[in-house]
């Protein structure tokens, strides 16, 4: 399913690119997709698609797919933070 992503929707060639460990996280849920987390062998491969992962929102194969970057929980707290303190300042 990702490189069906990465080649319908972002028109990237997959045949390059190479993931170290794909999996689905979360409980399922009726009706609802589980999200996919990708570790990719190469900072090269995930800058290929993080350059790209706009063009997903286009997408009318995969309408609810979309590409974050998954940060530990006590970075995504740090961040929220900080981001709030630059709201302030501006």
């Amino acid at each position: 399913m990702i490189y069906d992503v990465l080649q319908r929707d972002l028109n990237l060639d997959t045949s390059l690119i190479r993931f170290h460990v794909g999996r689905c996280v979360g409980k399922p849920m009726q009706g609802r997709k589980r999200p996919i987390i990708v570790r990719f062998v190469s900072g090269k491969d995930k800058n290929l698609v993080w350059v790209k992962q706009g063009k997903i929102k286009k997408s009318t194969v995969h309408s609810d797919a979309y590409i974050i970057e998954d940060f530990a929980r006590a970075i995504q707290e740090e961040r929220e933070v900080l981001i709030k303190a630059m709201i302030k300042q501006n």
